[in-house]
C-alpha cells in the first residue's frame, strides 16, 4: 500500500504521514502538561493489605492530632555547609562542616527583638496553596503550634525582660539545662530546647524555632515546594527587622524537604536523560546508517515515540511525572530506538546491494526486518505485560510504559518512518557520509573514479 502511486505521489504514504504528524502533535501537547505530583506517591494498589492496615490503624488507634501535619523549623546562625571533602560514594563518612555566621549574636537586643517578632507573627502567615489543608494560614491554629524558646525564656526572666551581653549567654545555658518544653509545645510544635538552643563548645552558635504547619503528612507531594517558598518569601520580607540576624536563615522540614529534593532530582535526571539521549541516538544512527538524511528521519521518529508515550500516560492514564515515572520512564528511550534503527540500517544496506530507488529499499527493509520487528514486539510486550498483575503500583506503571512504548515504536517504525522514506527518502548516494568524508579528506570516491 505504501508503494501505490509514482514518484512522490504516494497517496497512502502521504496520508500516513499526515495522521502520524497529527498524533505526534497531540502527544507532545499532552506530554507538555505533565507536572510533578500534587499528591503523595502511591506504591500499593487500593486492595493491597498494606493499604488496608494503614487505613485500619488511622481509624482505630489514637495518635496525637498534630502528628498528622508536618513540622518545620527556622534556623539562625548557620551560614553554610562546607562539603569540600565530601565523597559521593561514602556519604556517611563525612557529611560536611557547618560554617557558622560570625554576625549571629542573640545577646544583642535588636536580634532578640527580631526573633521574638518572627515568633509572634508566625501563626498569622497566610498560605493560599492547596498543600495548606483546610486553613488560610501556614501554621496550624492550635495552642503551642509555635515552639519559641526565646519567648519562653523571656517569660521566666526577672521582670519579663531578656538580659543582654554576656549575661544572656549564661541565662540561656541555665534555661537550656533546667527547662524543657511543656507537653503541649512538644506535641504541637515539635519543640526541643536541647536542639534549638545551639551551644557548640560553650558558645551559642545557632538558634531555632519549630512550628506545626497545615501541610498534611498524608498529602505531601512534589507540589509542597510551593509552601516552602511561602515560608521563605515571608521570612525574606522580615529582613529589615535585623539584617545581621536574618542574613543566615535556614529552613528544615525533615523528610518533607528531603522528599521534595529527591523528587526534583529524579525529575531533573529524567529530563536531562531525555535531552542527552536524542543527540546520542542521532550519533548512533549516523554510525549505523552512514546517511544523515535517514538518521535524521529515524531520530524524528524516536522523539515522536517518546512524546506519544508520555502524552498517553498523561491523557489516558492520568499519570503525573513523579518518582515512579522518572525511574521507569528511562526505558521509553531505549525501546524507542530499537525498531527504527534496524529498519534504517536495512534501508541503507539495500543501497550497497545495488538497490538505488526508494521503492526497492523500502521493500527490502520491510521484507527483511518486518517479521523480526513484529516478533520482537510480541516477546518484549509479552514479558512486560506480566507486570500488569503486580500489586505494587511501580511495576504496573512500568508494564504500561513498556507496552505503550512497544506499541508506538512498531507503529512509527513501520508506519511513519517507512512512509517518510517512501515519499522523501534518499536515493542512490544522496545523504551518504562516505562521499562527504572522502571529499573532505581529498580522496577520490567510487563516484568520482567512475566519472
Amino acid at each position: 500500500a505504501l508503494l501505490k502511486g509514482e514518484g512522490r505521489k504516494r497517496p497512502f504514504a502521504c496520508l500516513l504521514i499526515i495522521i502520524f504528524t497529527a498524533t505526534v502533535i497531540q502527544g507532545a501537547y499532552h506530554a507538555s502538561l505533565l507536572v510533578t505530583p500534587t499528591e503523595p506517591e502511591t506504591w500499593f494498589k487500593d486492595n493491597h493489605m498494606f493499604t488496608d492496615v494503614n487505613a485500619f490503624k488511622s481509624e482505630v488507634f489514637y495518635a496525637p492530632a498534630p502528628n498528622d501535619y508536618a513540622a518545620f523549623s527556622i534556623f539562625w546562625g548557620l551560614r553554610d555547609l562546607d562539603r569540600t571533602n565530601f565523597d559521593t560514594y561514602y556519604r556517611l563518612d563525612f557529611q560536611g562542616d557547618v560554617v557558622y555566621d560570625d554576625d549571629f549574636d542573640l545577646s544583642k537586643k535588636d536580634q532578640q527583638d527580631a526573633m521574638l517578632k518572627i515568633c509572634e507573627e508566625l501563626p498569622s502567615v497566610p498560605c493560599t496553596e492547596e498543600a495548606c489543608v483546610g486553613q488560610k494560614t501556614l501554621v496550624l491554629e492550635m495552642d503551642g503550634s509555635v515552639g519559641c524558646w526565646l519567648k519562653e525564656m523571656r517569660d521566666v526572666s526577672p521582670g519579663g525582660v531578656l538580659p543582654t551581653g554576656s549575661a544572656f549567654f549564661e541565662a540561656a545555658k541555665t534555661f537550656r539545662a533546667e527547662n524543657t518544653p511543656s507537653r503541649t509545645l512538644r506535641e504541637n510544635s515539635g519543640a526541643n530546647w536541647a536542639d534549638q538552643i545551639g551551644f557548640v563548645n560553650g558558645e551559642l552558635k545557632y538558634a531555632a524555632v519549630s512550628f506545626r504547619t497545615t501541610v498534611a503528612v498524608e498529602g505531601i507531594g512534589s507540589q509542597t515546594w510551593k509552601v516552602r517558598d511561602v515560608l521563605k518569601d515571608w521570612v525574606d520580607s522580615k529582613m529589615g527587622l535585623s539584617p545581621m540576624l536574618m542574613q543566615s536563615v535556614k529552613y528544615h522540614g525533615g523528610f518533607v524537604f528531603t522528599g521534595l529534593n529527591m523528587g526534583d532530582e529524579l525529575l531533573s535526571g529524567f529530563l536531562s536523560g531525555c535531552m542527552v539521549s536524542v543527540p546520542v541516538a542521532m550519533l548512533v544512527l549516523l554510525i549505523a546508517t552512514r546517511n544523515y538524511i535517514v538518521a535524521t528521519y529515524a531520530t524524528l521518529c524516536i522523539g515522536s515515540v517518546v512524546a506519544c508515550v508520555l502524552g498517553f500516560c498523561q491523557s489516558a492514564m492520568g499519570y503525573d511525572l513523579g518518582i515512579s515515572e522518572a525511574i521507569a520512564g528511562v526505558i521509553v528511550i531505549g525501546y524507542s530506538v530499537d525498531f527504527v534503527v534496524h529498519l534504517a540500517h536495512m534501508y541503507c544496506e539495500a543501497g550497497h546491494l545495488g538497490k538505488n530507488t526508494r521503492d526497492e529499499r523500502v521493500t527490502f527493509a520491510i521484507k527483511n526486518m518486518g517479521t523480526i520487528i513484529f516478533a520482537g514486539a510480541i516477546t518484549t510486550a509479552g514479558a512486560g505485560s506480566v507486570m500488569f498483575f503486580c500489586v505494587i503500583v511501580f511495576f504496573f506503571k512500568m508494564a504500561v510504559l513498556i507496552c505503550a512504548t512497544i506499541f508506538f515504536s512498531v507503529l512509527f517504525s513501520l508506519g511513519f518512518f517507512m512512509a517518510l522514506l517512501t515519499v522523501i527518502g534518499p536515493e542512490g548516494s544522496t545523504g551518504d557520509l562516505d562521499p562527504l568524508i572522502a571529499r573532505m579528506m581529498n580522496k577520490p570516491t567510487k563516484i568520482d573514479q567512475g566519472n
